[in-house]
């Protein structure tokens, strides 16, 4: 196995995307500005519980590991210059902060006044950050900032810079993930592929950016991110990032749920499933599989509908809905959305949910017959990648 080093291409890039229960990675080219994809794989974990973090991020590595050493061990692949790596909820943190700065008298708001409130917001923030659930500690680490929102003495302005005001209010969203994490990671890749910088995102709100950018006309929506153990949900609305939640419910979930029903193994529930879905098999074992489905979509359901109405503050959540890396099961979950729209306090009669899946990527995003590849996160991260100056 030979190592690669910093190259001078810079039309090549790695992307690795990290899932709770998978590691996806690809190795792109750049022609006429747009996205090509000369190598993609994805290796899933083989574990079938999600147990502890030690035992997933070690999972993790090994796939980063493997997939490094496929594309590079690739005798027509040139030195990358960048890595993108996109990681999931479980792995960073998030949330949208309000920051109030006040002067005695009124003051002309600029850029720069602005730039220095979110710094210093920032650089306070990194001091008193606790990192919750089993991220390990360490320092943070930040890897996205946003300006959500900005009242001048109390009151949003479409154009506030330049304008007078003693008191400055900013909604911020940021992520952060701590520096053990990044550590970690930038060693196992390091191991196979050496470039100077390693680039890090969260996954959702990447795709959160991709959405505003080639949609932009749907200014208000909700991004269901399905996952293998979680599910990702971001509110947007005006066109900016309302709330971001996590919900414990995904594909493997949904398995798991099914396997214990039915009392058979991991592998048996998910070829069981697949077969239902697709109608394979017979009368009476469908409707004893439709039997167990509807009592998991019973448990799916209350549980969201308490997050969806800790989300709605009282508000309609938005009719527009965007589902991603269900996979073959973006259709069932669609339907349980459908389905059960009014105990979910969902809009019933404008509900709109759209897949990010093949047929609706060719149509609004760049995919052309040649890079075709169903890993819907692996495309629009390679988009994203692209389009968006990470460093």
């Amino acid at each position: 196995m030979g190592f690669f080093s910093i190259g001078n291409n810079k039309k090549r890039t790695v992307i690795f995307d990290i899932g709770t229960s998978s590691v996806g990675g690809a190795y792109i080219a750049y022609k006429d500005s747009l996205p090509h994809i000369l190598f993609h794989k994805r290796l899933e974990a083989d574990i079938d519980d999600y147990e502890n973090f030690e035992r997933y991020f070690t999972q993790t590595l090994s796939g980063l590991n493997n997939i490094s050493k496929l594309i590079t061990t690739r005798k027509d692949y040139s030195p990358p210059q960048r890595i993108a790596c996109f990681l999931p909820s479980v792995l960073y943190m998030s949330e949208i902060r309000t920051i109030t700065y006040k002067e005695d008298k009124p003051v002309e708001i600029t850029k720069a006044i602005v730039s220095k409130v979110i710094d210093e917001e920032i650089s306070k923030s990194k001091k008193s950050i606790a990192f919750e659930r089993e991220i390990p500690d360490g320092k943070p680490v930040i890897l996205a900032q946003e300006l959500i929102n900005l009242k001048l003495n109390g009151y949003v302005i479409n154009e506030p810079y330049g304008k007078k005001a003693d008191e400055l209010t900013l909604t911020l969203f940021i992520s952060y993930t701590s520096d053990s994490v990044i550590k970690r990671i930038e060693s196992e890749i390091h191991k196979i592929i050496q470039v100077e910088d390693i680039e890090f995102r969260g996954a959702a709100h990447s795709l959160y950016n991709i959405i505003n950018n080639h949609l932009e006309d749907q200014n208000d929506y909700l991004l269901y991110n399905l996952n293998g153990e979680i599910t990702e949900l971001l509110v947007v609305r005006s066109g900016k990032l309302s709330q971001i939640v996590t919900y414990p419910f995904g594909r493997r979930t949904l398995v798991r749920k099914l396997r214990d029903r039915l009392n058979i193994n991991y592998k048996e529930a998910e070829t069981i499933l697949k077969l239902y879905l697709n109608g394979g098999i017979d009368k009476e074992e469908r409707e004893k599989v439709r039997t167990e489905l509807e009592e998991i979509k019973k448990e799916w359901k209350v549980g969201l509908s308490l997050v969806f109405d800790r989300m709605s503050r009282g508000v309609h959540l938005p009719s527009r809905i965007f589902m991603s890396n269900a996979k073959e099961y973006s259709d069932l979950f669609k339907n349980w959305l459908i389905q059960e729209r009014k105990e979910l306090l969902l809009p019933e009669a404008a509900l709109k949910v759209s897949l990010l899946k093949e047929n609706f990527m060719v149509q609004n995003f760049y995919i052309s017959n040649q890079d075709y590849t169903d890993d819907v996160p692996l495309v629009l991260e390679s988009i994203f990648t692209n389009e968006t100056n990470m460093k």
